[in-house]
């Protein structure tokens, strides 16, 4: 009877939300977003995707040339054993249902989406930042702002003359970055006297690709360069803020060197890939373990017991 008892409370757990305290945000698991990016550079048109004053400000200290800016002012935007079998089949049903949830949970606490610039390598090189933004019906979720640093490249002409023009190699890193909800699952508050708001950790990649010819003649699209940067610190989603180390004017990380492509007439595809990992609460890997111990362990001694004492 105890053993029954035991198995009907588990049972009556299986319709809480809140069960081992993951409750989704209504801020995460954004869905059909569309995402863009642009290279911002001199003499290119680009469109605005951002209109905050900080925003704004970062892209006229950073990107823009004084002739720009004048222009970016103007855009806006039952018998036993049948009975034992049973109760172990509803057990072990249950233990497969949230076994599933959780790795439902830990599938979607992670995205990532990406956005593909096709241009010529030599735009590239005079580059100055480039921006991607995740929206959904005119409404901005997630926006980063990226610098380009380009390394110049030594020279042994006299004077080093060359040294402005030439251009070894280049890495970006994050001067604005806000969302204001996530793709990714997060958790909200559940223990109202621990208030934690959902929060997500972000990280930003960039892949370059251009078309090489092969040993055998045969040209196809290769990867030529690539690296990555992660946000320091965890981002609030739900609300209107920035990064940390971009909002106390700390240095977000940089990403490591990418090589400048040599030829600077090559047309060239430049990958901006952002995850999105959203931080739930709940350590999924130990409660998949758990779950698959309690059903490896427990189910055979419930239909044991349950065909002895009957």
């Amino acid at each position: 009877m105890k053993v029954l008892l035991m198995v009907f409370s588990l049972l009556l757990l299986s319709g809480c939300n809140n069960f081992y305290g993951f409750k989704k945000s209504d801020y995460s698991g954004i869905k059909d977003s569309q995402v863009d990016s642009e290279l911002i550079g001199s003499n290119r048109n680009f469109n605005l995707l951002d209109s905050s004053d900080e925003f704004l400000t970062k892209l006229q200290e950073n990107c823009l040339d004084d002739s720009q800016i004048a222009d970016i002012q103007k855009k806006s935007g039952f018998i036993a054993p049948i009975l034992a079998t049973a109760i172990k089949y509803t057990f072990d049903s249950y233990i497969d249902e949230k076994t599933k949830e959780i790795e439902e949970i830990k599938k979607a606490a992670v995205r990532t989406y990406s956005s593909t610039i096709l241009l010529n390598s030599s735009d590239l090189s005079e580059g100055k930042c480039i921006q991607i933004i995740r929206h959904k019906d005119k409404s901005t979720g997630f926006i980063a702002l990226l610098k380009i640093e380009h390394i110049p490249k030594t020279s042994n002409a006299p004077n080093n003359k060359q040294q402005a023009v030439l251009k070894d190699s280049w890495y970006f890193k994050p001067i604005y970055v806000k969302a204001n909800n996530s793709v990714a699952w997060a958790s909200e508050k559940i223990d109202p006297d621990k208030p934690a708001p959902p929060k997500i950790k972000v990280s930003i990649a960039m892949s370059l690709k251009a078309i090489k010819e092969e040993s055998n003649g045969w040209k196809s699209l290769q990867p030529v360069g690539q690296s990555v940067v992660s946000i320091p610190y965890k981002l609030v989603i739900g609300k209107s803020s920035t990064a940390k180390c971009i909002k106390n004017d700390e240095n977000c990380n940089k990403s490591d060197l990418i090589a400048t492509y040599p030829d600077p007439n090559k047309s060239i595809s430049l990958t901006i890939s952002v995850t999105e990992t959203g931080v739930t609460g709940i350590d999924t890997d130990l409660r998949i373990s758990e779950l698959k111990a309690l059903k490896a362990a427990f189910g055979p001694v419930i239909k044991d017991t349950i065909k002895d004492g009957i």
